[in-house]
């Protein structure tokens, strides 16, 4: 008898084995927190900006879009031209003609980079203006 009761003793802490596993392989109670989460907003992609261009004439006059400006309030017209639009997507075109001196065309390019304008552009002056 006393081989079956080692067997019973052996089976007993078997079974205690099982259950003891099985209590810690399966958690007791979970607990669920209710999140109102707004539903996700859908990505608009961004409209490109209409650039402005500036002009410098002939006669060494600087215009934007038509309206007379200087060095001096170039940055300060632009920042009025571009309300609302953030300067990552502000777009600046400049179109001098043929006649212009590269130092004046690169002292408005220095100037309107100097300021935070990085999207700039040289437009040939063959070609045709856009009217705002």
């Amino acid at each position: 008898m006393k081989r079956g009761a080692r067997i019973a003793a052996g089976a007993a802490l078997i079974v205690a084995m099982v259950v003891v596993g099985m209590v810690l392989a399966f958690p007791l109670k979970t607990k669920a927190i209710k999140v109102d989460l707004p539903p996700p907003a859908e990505a608009t992609p961004a409209l490109p900006t209409k650039p402005v261009f500036i002009v410098l004439d002939a006669d060494g006059a600087l215009t934007i879009d038509g309206q007379e400006t200087t060095l001096e309030t170039l940055p300060h017209d632009l920042s009025t031209r571009f309300a609302g639009v953030p300067k990552a997507e502000q777009q600046v075109m400049i179109q001098a003609p043929d006649k212009t001196s590269h130092e004046r065309i690169m002292g408005v390019l220095k100037g309107v980079k100097a300021n935070g304008w990085f999207k700039l552009g040289l437009v040939n002056d063959d070609a045709q203006t856009p009217k705002p």
